[in-house]
Formats: C-alpha cells, sequence, structure tokens
C-alpha cells in the first residue's frame, strides 16, 4: 500500500505488467487499487444500520468491457471519473505487456495505454474554464489487489501476471519499447524511477486460477 501511494504523489506514472489471460470475462480485474466500498456500521442508539459511502478513489485495468475492449477507469472522489478503452483486444493464452501511463501539467491530464509497446489510446482531461483536470494527488489507495478488486461480486482473474513495475515518470513509447521483455537492472538509465521492480518470468510468476 505504500508504494502504491507513491503513485499520487507524483505528477506522472508508469504501470508496467506482463498478463497471459485463461479466459476473457467482460468487467474482470488485473489490477484494482483504490477504495470505493461502502461500510455498514449499526448505530446501538438508534438501532438502525447506518451506510458509509466512502470516496470512490480507484485505479483499475480491466479485461473486457461489454463491447470486448480492455479499459482503464481512474476515479477522484466521484467526482471526477476517466474510463479509456484499447482500441485492440486481448487474446486467451497469449502474452500481452501492458502499460499504463499517466501525466498531469497544469492545463491537463493525460491517461494512456499501450499493449506490447504499440499505443492503444488515451484520454486527455483538458483545463477550461468549467472544468479541472483530474488530480491524482487527491486519491487514496487503502485496498489493493491484483485479479480482484474490493466486491466479492465482481469476476476472478483467471491467468498469469509477469514483471511487475512501477516507474514515478510517464514513459514515453520508446522506453516503453526498449525495455519490453527485459529485466530492468540498476544499470538502466531510469533505474532510480522505478518504485516498484517485480522481474516475474516464465518460471517466476503469478498465478490465478480463481
Amino acid at each position: 500500500t505504500s508504494i502504491i501511494n507513491e503513485i499520487k504523489d507524483n505528477i506522472s506514472f508508469t504501470i508496467d505488467f506482463t498478463i497471459n489471460p485463461d479466459i476473457i470475462r467482460n468487467n474482470t480485474p488485473v489490477l484494482y487499487f483504490g477504495d470505493e466500498k461502502q461500510v455498514v456500521t449499526y448505530d446501538y442508539v438508534t438501532f438502525q444500520q447506518e451506510v458509509e459511502i466512502l470516496p470512490n478513489n480507484f485505479l483499475a485495468f480491466y479485461l473486457s468491457n461489454d463491447n470486448g475492449f480492455p479499459y482503464v477507469v481512474l476515479s477522484e472522489n466521484s467526482t471526477k471519473n476517466l474510463t479509456l478503452a484499447a482500441s485492440q483486444k486481448l487474446n486467451i493464452n497469449e502474452k500481452t505487456n501492458i502499460s499504463i501511463t499517466w501525466q498531469y501539467t497544469l492545463n491537463k491530464a493525460t491517461l494512456s495505454l499501450y499493449f506490447n509497446g504499440t499505443f492503444v489510446g488515451s484520454v486527455v482531461d483538458q483545463r477550461s474554464t468549467t472544468n479541472i483536470p483530474l488530480d491524482i494527488t487527491n486519491i487514496v489507495f487503502s485496498n489493493n489487489y491484483l485479479g480482484k478488486t474490493e466486491f466479492s461480486s465482481d469476476p476472478f482473474y483467471r491467468g498469469t501476471i509477469e514483471k511487475f513495475r512501477i516507474w514515478d515518470i510517464n514513459l514515453n513509447i520508446a522506453q516503453i519499447q526498449s525495455r519490453l521483455n527485459e529485466k530492468i537492472l540498476s544499470n538502466d538509465i531510469l533505474f532510480s524511477n522505478l518504485l516498484l521492480n517485480s522481474n516475474l518470468d516464465d518460471n517466476n510468476n503469478l498465478h490465478f486460477d480463481s
């Protein structure tokens, strides 16, 4: 959680990982960082249940929307919500490197998505007289998962995750492509920008079979 929360301390980030899904179902999460669960408490004075709706703070990547395209959602306190659907679908039993990048400036925020180093979409939140771009520094990532969300009703991811990395910069397409299928070692020029570096591979990966 502490590493994930370091994302919000930066105006830019990149989350980079490789997946190989066994099955693709709509709205299946591969990663989910955030907090959007309702908390139910009991008031012993009024003898009634009280429901506290927490701010919808989360970043998530899903295998497929209702049209079959993978998508990313970034939500800030229920007031701002960016949804980015990829222009390319995923295949089962096929490895795909996923790169999610974020860049924030005073004038705009940009969420982008790459598959195997190929650009597959972006969404721009532009500043105007009636709009303030989504600010990730306002998001609290308190419940962070791979392969599931906070909600038991959501489907579970089935497949593997290899090579999971988080950078504190917005990697450009050349930087992403040059690091595909490569282990990041201390001699990498961007090594100091790594917040998390899990060099998982075929013999040492995360497998989800729920």
